[in-house]
């Protein structure tokens, strides 16, 4: 049984749904936004002192929270601060990526126009090498700032620590590190080119589903093909399992039809991993975040 807890600023019972693109999930058992780094070295010693499991929440635009909630904290990081040094940008977490591809465009600085349309925070597109199939985050970013919870001590690296490859980075290997800001060059360039960019983008992405709620990409593209062709090809394209669905438009996307749980949602995922395996040979790897049902036990 939990000892009962309530710490200042942190709120209790907290719906998660409201925090993810998918609108799916139960209640964090407590949530606290973070707006500043000692503020977030506060709140991660005061959970870890009550033995509280931590969950680090951006755009939540990749997750998936299981039906039952989450058993401890949820930290949404709302650190905001923005720093335009000439063709540098230093910025927090929790800084909106499509603010920060627009004001770059604003300013005639190119390097983030394979963002346009791209939801989330600059801390998750760090964490996950946010980018297109030419052009990733990590090819325009110098350093970035985490707090090592474990330690409770900040730590820099610069882009080679990284290890930042095809929607991997060292913070996905090294999950106590908790990204704060990060320092991006950018290269000044012809407004009309830097323009031109971001429409292609954005055009591509009209082939997503955006009709429905859904988390984007579920799985990363295999060097085979990209995972949508292949869940296409097993046939379970607009499979539906209760209120959740492998989207007509785009098979990598499933998207939440209206009132659809957790548990439909891992359903569908588990019958596409299994399916692609057996026709293909191949093993998709996860894009979203899944926070699976069993880390509801304390």
């Amino acid at each position: 049984m939990y000892v009962q807890i309530m710490t200042k600023g942190w709120k209790k019972n907290v719906s998660l749904k409201k925090f993810t693109s998918f609108q799916i999930g139960g209640k964090a058992r407590f949530f606290s936004q973070v707006f500043s780094e000692e503020e977030l070295k506060e709140v991660v010693a005061e959970a870890r002192e009550k033995n509280l499991p931590i969950f680090i929440l951006g755009g939540g635009t990749n997750i998936l929270f299981p039906d039952q909630g989450f058993p401890g904290l949820v930290i949404q990081m709302a650190l905001g601060d923005v720093q335009w040094l000439s063709s540098r940008v230093v910025a927090g977490a929790g800084v909106p990526l499509p603010f920060l591809v627009e004001e770059a465009r604003k300013r005639g600085l190119s390097g983030l126009e394979w963002g346009a349309g791209i939801p989330g925070t600059l801390g998750g597109a760090v964490r996950g090498n946010a980018g297109t199939k030419q052009e990733f985050l990590s090819q325009h970013l110098e350093k970035v700032k985490a707090l090592d919870q474990e330690k409770l001590i900040f730590r820099e690296y610069l882009t080679q620590d990284g290890k930042f490859s095809y929607r991997q980075s060292i913070f996905k290997q090294l999950p106590q590190m908790i990204i704060t800001s990060a320092v991006l060059k950018l290269e000044p360039a012809n407004l009309e080119k830097i323009e031109k960019k971001m429409t292609l983008n954005f055009q591509a992405r009209r082939k997503q589903p955006l009709d429905f709620p859904s988390a984007g990409s579920v799985f990363k593209n295999p060097s085979l093909a990209p995972a949508g062709q292949l869940i296409d090809q097993t046939g379970l394209k607009g499979k539906r399992t209760g209120k959740a669905q492998v989207s007509l438009r785009h098979a990598n996307f499933i998207v939440n039809l209206g009132g659809a749980r957790s548990a439909q949602v891992l359903t569908l995922i588990h019958e596409v991993e299994a399916s692609v395996k057996d026709k293909f040979g191949v093993s998709l790897e996860r894009e979203i975040v899944v926070v699976e049902e069993k880390e509801k036990k304390p």
